[in-house]
């Protein structure tokens, strides 16, 4: 529930988050992720902001360039979610 519903607010707030390709225009591997800052500050660290942009990070370039269309990104997070029971944030992130 809780990484559905970090997905659900990075594709809702889509308009607050910079993609890669929008920063420089080198075509390279990961211009369909969102741009991370990265402070030092553990309270940023753990904010809803970072934690969301580093899950869809995560996710393949497929479900990031449907990420527009948020009914379909939707559906597509939860049948991948339910498909695929994770316990923790690092299980989600060694997922391959």
């Amino acid at each position: 529930m809780y990484i559905f519903a970090l997905l659900r607010f990075v594709s809702q707030n889509r308009y607050l988050f910079v993609t890669n390709s929008e920063i420089h225009n080198i075509n390279t591997r990961k211009r369909h992720d969102l741009h991370l800052h990265l402070p030092n500050l553990i309270k940023y660290q753990t904010a809803v902001v970072y934690r969301g942009i580093k899950l869809f990070n995560g996710h393949s370039d497929f479900l990031k360039k449907e990420s527009f269309n948020q009914k379909i990104f939707l559906l597509l997070v939860k049948n991948f979610l339910c498909l695929n029971s994770f316990y923790s944030l690092d299980e989600f992130y060694t997922f391959s």
